[in-house]
């Protein structure tokens, strides 16, 4: 399936929309973001990433899940930048008005955003091209239940149009609720524009397929929504002994994968 119902966000989330999420485990909200404040978000990704290539940043807030890719022209390219809201205050100042802050009560009325710890606020691209090392991304939920931040909202700001050829956000409606066992799931293609919001449960079943030869690389900045425990600052994203398991979620370009 390829159609996704979408919703209107007004001056927040509405209790007919929260039921909604709750039945399905997601919900895309259409038109948040104006053209202006896409630009906003996506210039000062070009300045992190340049900044995050040059070295400026303290070790802890660079990436270590995924490896930099190479363009066409052979230069490095990240493909998730951390601590997002951190570096870039226009992006911040976006994300803080209320009907965005208002996603939050998808997951509970006192939910707070991640932004100090876990990589916080991440920007993320997907490219194709041989020297792509993320080009989609397996079956996966984000968190188990009993993690410390759970229940989470993910909320997808969506910075490039997402279609069937760039691999969009594919999930399992109500796998949250009835989670997929021996059957293959049957995903639902979430296609989106520059300023959609897709948010989804943390234990609903998700993945997106690769970016297909000559289809253009699409970028989705992630806030997320925590309903449990603030775990303290500048936490990892995964223990040690996890890292290797959520690495091997991205797939590159050429690679094998089952998304």
């Amino acid at each position: 399936m390829s159609a996704a119902h979408g919703f209107a966000l007004g001056d927040g989330v509405t209790a007919g929309q929260r039921a909604w999420y709750e039945q399905f485990g997601f919900i895309v909200f259409r038109g948040v973001l104006s053209p202006e404040e896409v630009e906003t978000i996506r210039g000062e990704a070009e300045a992190l990433e340049r900044r995050t290539l040059a070295g400026e940043l303290p070790p802890s807030d660079v990436d270590d899940l995924t490896p930099p890719s190479r363009d066409e022209a052979g230069n490095a390219r990240l493909h998730r930048l951390p601590y997002f809201t951190r570096y870039c205050p226009g992006a911040r100042e976006i994300v803080h008005q209320p009907r965005i802050a208002s996603l939050a009560r998808l997951v509970a009325d006192d939910a707070w955003m991640l932004e100090d710890t876990l990589h916080g606020a991440i920007w993320q691209l997907k490219r194709g091209g041989k020297g792509s090392r993320y080009s989609e991304i397996r079956w996966h939920i984000d968190f188990e239940d009993d993690h410390v931040l759970s229940p989470v909202v993910s909320a997808g700001i969506y910075l490039d149009e997402s279609t069937v050829r760039n691999g969009c956000l594919a999930v399992v409606p109500m796998s949250h609720r009835y989670p997929p066992r021996k059957l293959p799931p049957v995903p639902l293609l979430v296609e989106a524009r520059p300023g959609d919001v897709v948010c989804h449960a943390h234990n609903v079943y998700h993945g997106s397929g690769p970016v297909l030869a000559g289809a253009p690389s699409r970028a989705t900045l992630y806030l997320y929504f925590c309903g449990g425990e603030y775990p303290g600052p500048d936490l990892p994203f995964a223990p040690p002994e996890h890292r290797s398991r959520v690495r091997r979620l991205f797939v590159g370009a050429g690679e094998r994968g089952t998304a």
